[in-house]
């Protein structure tokens, strides 16, 4: 409960603050995070350059905004010819009080398309409540995920609540993520998370090569090397498809039975605040994400 208030007193003195001034609010987060000062003129980290970025050209940009928003990407997706990497959607609702608890199917995934986070997972298994669904939905729907973060990009997001087929690993294995780091319509890297029980445990960079190159000490319990993706290289093809348009843009897939699903694009990781990274071919991100 303690936890829980704090999160709440943190969601609304950064609300206020991003109301007050988005910079002003990334500012004081990025300081709080990372314990320096974020530079923006000029932007050096990699940090401070999807900073930069979050705050003038993708807080701007209807293309961004498209691409953030998980229903209008999918049209996205099918215009740059990736329309079969699309997860199988069953239904849209405008709000809560539409979904048919009933009638929905025994296995699925219930998100809203604005912001991170905010899904529900009807697996199959015996004493799903709906009711408890429906009330965190209803709760997640109040809430102005932009404003947290300063992430603009979510700012006038049209609300819908998906009804995608839920994903999942074969049994006893975990499902994992495929996160492409694009830099100017190239694929950088590979961040790899292994997810058991949906908890990020085990996570890796690896080169579009599938070469290892780093593991994330400070934000996953242990590093591991992946076995390499089927679908390695349709992922690879439009990864750099969707994101050409975009100086930086992670495009984050998974795997089922030997098939790429998109799963969304994402600008700001970590709302830009302290993102995964790691050296490429001796360059920092930073020195990749050219402005």
């Amino acid at each position: 409960m303690q936890t829980e208030r704090k999160e709440r007193l943190r969601f609304f003195v950064y609300s206020f603050l991003t109301r007050l001034s988005p910079t002003l609010s990334t500012r004081v987060q990025y300081r709080i995070q990372n314990g320096r000062a974020l530079h923006l003129h000029p932007p050096v980290l990699f940090s401070e350059k999807l900073s930069w970025l979050k705050l003038n050209r993708y807080a701007k940009d209807p293309l961004v905004r498209r691409c953030a928003d998980k229903l209008a990407v999918r049209g996205y997706v099918e215009e740059c010819g990736c329309a079969s990497l699309l997860n199988e959607l069953y239904a849209v609702y405008d709000g809560v009080e539409e979904i048919p608890w009933e009638k929905l199917p025994e296995k699925c995934a219930l998100k809203w398309n604005f912001g991170c986070g905010f899904n529900v997972l009807k697996n199959g298994e015996a004493g799903f409540d709906a009711a408890d669904a429906a009330k965190r939905l209803a709760a997640w729907r109040r809430v102005k995920f932009w404003r947290f973060h300063a992430e603009l990009q979510y700012k006038g997001v049209e609300p819908h609540v998906l009804c995608e087929r839920f994903l999942e690993a074969p049994a006893g294995a975990a499902l994992t993520d495929y996160k492409f780091y694009v830099f100017s319509g190239k694929v950088r890297a590979i961040l790899v998370i292994d997810r058991r029980d949906g908890k990020p445990e085990r996570a890796a960079f690896m080169t579009p090569r599938w070469d290892y190159l780093s593991d994330i000490p400070s934000r996953y319990r242990e590093s591991f090397l992946p076995a390499r993706p089927a679908s390695l290289a349709r992922m690879l093809e439009a990864a750099e498809k969707l994101a050409a348009p975009f100086p930086f843009v992670r495009v984050d897939f998974y795997e089922q039975e030997g098939r790429a699903v998109f799963g969304e694009m994402t600008f700001t990781p970590a709302a830009a605040l302290n993102p995964s990274e790691c050296p490429v071919d001796g360059k920092s991100m930073g020195e990749l994400l050219q402005l």
